[in-house]
C-alpha cells in the first residue's frame, strides 16, 4: 500500500484546495524555497495518520493547522491521503476488495476533529488500525519465531543487517567498509561493535572519524536496520541537510538502488538529492498560498 495522491485544503500554508497526484510507488522528492510549503506536505501525511505529538508538525494547538489559524476566513483544515491498495498481500484487513483507501482527517476552529475512510466517519482507532492491521499476524509470528529459535533469528539478522550496513556505507562513501562484528572472544549474542576501513586500513577507534564521516556512519546504521524489515513508506525532512553535494548524491543513488520496494517521500533543498528522485514536486509561495508543480524525472520505460 503506497500514497497516490493527496489533497490538502485550508491547512497550514494551503489556503484552497491542492491536489497533489501521481506520486511514485518508489521514490518522491519535495522542493522549494524556504516558507514555500514543501515541509507542510510531509506535516499533512502525519496529520491523516493520526500525529498526537504536535510539535512533530511544528504546531502548539490544532488551530494552528488551520490556514493563518482561522483569521482569513477558512476555518477549516481538510487533509485526504488516497493509498493505491491494489496488491491484496499487502492490503488491510477488511479491505482486501478495495483497489484505493481514502483517509481523509478534517479539523474546523473551535475543536471539532472528525476521521473519514473512503467517505464514511471513522474513529481515530480505526485509522490506527487500518495502518496497523497488516502487521499485526507479522509481530505474532516473529514473536514466536524468536522464542522458539532465538539464537538462529538473531544470527540472521547479524548477518543481514551487517552485508547491507556496509554496502550503504560503502555507497555513502565509497572507498570504505564497514561491518558489525562481536567484540574479542565473546559472540554475537554479546553484542556487536561497529568496525570502519578506509581502503585497507582498518580503524582503531570511531573518534579516528570526522564528524560527516559519523553522520553517515550512523545513517548507513539505521538504514540498514530498516532494510531488513522494509516499511512500505519513509518520510524525510532534509536528512542532508549538513551533508556536502557529494554525500547527498550518493544517498539518493542508495535509495534507489537498495530501497526499490519502499515509498520515499524526502524534502530536500540539494539538487543531489533530488536529481535521483523518480517524481519531482517543486512549492512556491503565492500571494499567500502554496502551490504545488509535479515533474517527472525519471525516463519512460
Amino acid at each position: 500500500m503506497h500514497i497516490k495522491e493527496i489533497c490538502l485544503e485550508g491547512f497550514k500554508s494551503y489556503a484552497t484546495r491542492t491536489v497533489v497526484p501521481g506520486f511514485d510507488p518508489h521514490f518522491n522528492a519535495i522542493t522549494g524555497l524556504n516558507g514555500s510549503g514543501k515541509s507542510n506536505i510531509l506535516d499533512s501525511v502525519c496529520f491523516v495518520l493520526g500525529i498526537t505529538n504536535l510539535q512533530q508538525v511544528r504546531a502548539a494547538n490544532l488551530q494552528e493547522l488551520v490556514y493563518k489559524q482561522g483569521q482569513a476566513g477558512i476555518t477549516k483544515a481538510t487533509v485526504s491521503v488516497t493509498f493505491d491498495n491494489s496488491e491484496v498481500n499487502r492490503s488491510p484487513l477488511g479491505y482486501e476488495q478495495h483497489s484505493e483507501i481514502t483517509v481523509t482527517r478534517q479539523i474546523v476552529v473551535g475543536g471539532r476533529n472528525k476521521y473519514l475512510i473512503n467517505g464514511k466517519l471513522a474513529q481515530p482507532s480505526q485509522v490506527q488500525n487500518l495502518f496497523h492491521s497488516t502487521d499485526k499476524s507479522k509481530i505474532k509470528k516473529v514473536i514466536e519465531e524468536l522464542d522458539e529459535k532465538k539464537k538462529e533469528t538473531l544470527k540472521v539478522t547479524w548477518v543481514k543487517v551487517n552485508q547491507d550496513f556496509g554496502s550503504i556505507f560503502s555507497t555513502l562513501l565509497p572507498g570504505t567498509m564497514a561491518k558489525l562484528e562481536p567484540p574479542e572472544g565473546g559472540s554475537f549474542l554479546d553484542g556487536l561493535e561497529v568496525r570502519v576501513a578506509f581502503g585497507s586500513v582498518w580503524k582503531q577507534s570511531l573518534s579516528e572519524l570526522s564528524g560527516g564521516q559519523r553522520s553517515l556512519l550512523a545513517l548507513s546504521l539505521i538504514l540498514a536496520l530498516l532494510l531488513f524489515k522494509p516499511a512500505p513508506l519513509y518520510i524525510l525532512d532534509e536528512v542532508d541537510a549538513a551533508l556536502d553535494l557529494s554525500h547527498t548524491q550518493n544517498i539518493g543513488r542508495m535509495i534507489k538502488t537498495h530501497f526499490p520496494h519502499s515509498q520515499f517521500i524526502v524534502v530536500s533543498l540539494k539538487e543531489g538529492m533530488f536529481n535521483n528522485a523518480d517524481v519531482l514536486f517543486r512549492t512556491k509561495f503565492v500571494d499567500g498560498v502554496s502551490t504545488v508543480q509535479r515533474t517527472v524525472t525519471k525516463q519512460s520505460k
